[in-house]
């Protein structure tokens, strides 16, 4: 009974390490994972963030970094942008803020290092010449699968053309969530430093709709 006991309690142990271990190793080759899509609008203001882990700076380099946690934010205006404007955010209570760069005369966009990912909705101000805020909430449906499904699916696709070393992929990851079209897709890249291999997966992560490869121009 003793025996059996001390058998029951070790394969216990070897289980929870186990779990520990692949909980530890889970994304370790994904350099940018981005699970959501908030927008609003304000005045003819749309915002659009995008919460994401990425690599800081992120280079399409095949190798994979340490991700910390990051907001992209985009701002088109109906109008033409003049002056100087800031970018605040608050998440959690906690408040954050960023000079944004024009891409445009009524585009701006920023990358913002946050402590922490929003946890649904957030809140957005835009101060200059003229101000505009908005509350954000997720612009994707509510069926959208997890990531870890589209990228099973995306490497089962890729199959041989993924090389690895010992179980880790030879190369680095990036998951974007998108929306076009009020459609939802997942983006998976694989990426090494001859070549990105592209996989399109539907939002609940199960069927590849299609797949692109090309020489890595990084």
């Amino acid at each position: 009974m003793l025996i059996k006991k001390c058998s029951v309690f070790i394969a216990a142990v070897a289980a929870l390490l186990l779990f520990c271990c692949c909980k530890k190793n889970e994304g370790v080759n994904v350099s940018q994972l981005r699970t959501d899509i908030l927008t609003g609008a304000d005045g003819g203001c749309e915002f659009t963030v995008y919460p994401e882990m990425r690599e800081m700076p992120l280079i399409a380099d095949g190798k994979a970094g340490v991700k910390v946690p990051a907001v992209i934010v985009k701002i088109v205006n109906s109008r033409v942008f003049s002056g100087t404007y800031s970018i605040f955010i608050k998440i959690d209570g906690k408040e954050y803020s960023a000079a944004p760069e024009a891409v445009s005369d009524s585009v701006f966009k920023a990358v913002i290092p946050v402590e922490a990912l929003p946890d649904g909705g957030m809140e957005i101000t835009l101060k200059g010449e003229t101000e505009y805020r908005a509350v954000l909430s997720s612009a994707l449906p509510e069926e959208l699968g997890e990531y870890t499904l589209a990228l099973a699916a995306a490497k089962a696709e890729l199959g041989e053309k993924i090389v690895y070393e010992g179980d880790t992929p030879a190369g680095e990851f990036f998951v974007r969530v998108i929306s076009e079209n009020d459609n939802a897709y997942w983006y998976i890249g694989f990426i090494t430093a001859e070549k990105v291999c592209s996989v399109l997966v539907s939002a609940d992560g199960k069927q590849v709709v299609a797949t692109k490869d090309f020489r890595n121009a990084n």
